[in-house]
């Protein structure tokens, strides 16, 4: 890319989390492709959004259910210097210190608007959770401080048209940002009524 007045503002190469940002998923393997930017893009000091993408292409990956991120590489990583196999952290129900969006759509030309497939998504913690299902295009705004997760596939029509979920934090850094996970008086993850923690060990 030519250099110019404006292109420090224009950020190629999206590649996989893994290539990324050094850590995977297993039990999102074959189900959710996740593209970041370059792992140390936010730390430029005028960029104030971290940006993620995710196609969901198979039920069963499911965001904020406990899902484990094991270090896919040894060597320095924006969570440090790891080794590959080191659990670096595991998702759940949480929140952030400032505002989130996320864009979920469809990508089946033929059929906008539609998701071509059903998602659900998750706003408050335990009893005060809300669950949100929809089939159709839709934005979700997080305020800061408002508990979300879970999310991901109810159901998905073609696995070559998947449902894309677009994030964007407002505020620099990555998972560092996560002021709080939900927990209880004695340190336990806290979850919808009727979801629990998935087992997702290797």
């Amino acid at each position: 890319m030519a250099d110019g007045k404006y292109s420090k503002y224009v950020f190629s190469g999206f590649d996989t989390v893994d290539k990324k940002m050094g850590y995977g998923f297993p039990s999102f393997e074959g189900k959710i492709q996740s593209y970041v930017f370059d792992p140390f893009w936010h730390k430029s000091n005028f960029v104030k959004l971290w940006g993620e993408v995710n196609l969901h292409h198979e039920v069963g990956a499911m965001h904020g259910l406990g899902a484990k991120g094991f270090a896919t590489k040894t060597g320095e990583t924006p969570f440090g210097s790891v080794k590959e196999g080191d659990l670096l952290f595991r998702l759940g129900v949480h929140k952030h210190t400032e505002d989130e969006m996320f864009y979920i759509f469809g990508t089946n030309p033929k059929n906008p608007g539609k998701l071509g497939g059903v998602f659900e998504f998750y706003l408050g913690a335990g009893e005060d959770s809300e669950r949100y299902e929809f089939d159709t295009n839709t934005v979700v705004y997080v305020p800061a401080g408002v508990f979300h997760n879970p999310n991901g596939l109810v159901s998905i029509e073609d696995p070559n048209h998947p449902i894309a979920q677009v994030m964007v934090l407002c505020v620099p850094g990555h998972f560092g940002d996560i002021s709080a996970y939900a927990e209880d008086e004695n340190g336990n993850r806290i979850y919808p009524p009727g979801r629990v923690e998935q087992d997702n060990d290797r």
